[in-house]
């Protein structure tokens, strides 16, 4: 996307909830548990997308483009 000229629209973020309050899950059983056996990471973005972008030709500037420029310039700050 970015080689074909869709970097000034591209946001990168991730939000990831601690806890799901839907279906028949108690706080107290559920809490540790993920319901999609998904692995916690918070770190996903920086430890694993960053470093594949950028070893298939992505810049840092396109990055912080993606991640800071361009929602800032959306949100109007």
């Amino acid at each position: 996307l970015c080689n074909r000229g869709w970097l000034e629209k591209i946001f990168v973020s991730q939000d990831r909830p601690c806890f799901y309050d839907w279906g028949e899950y108690e706080w107290r059983k559920a809490r540790n548990n993920d319901i999609n056996k998904l692995p916690v990471d918070f770190c996903y973005l920086t430890t694993k997308v960053f470093p594949l972008l950028l070893s298939r030709g992505i810049t840092p500037e396109q990055i912080t483009k993606m991640t800071v420029d361009n929602p800032r310039r959306f949100l109007g700050q």
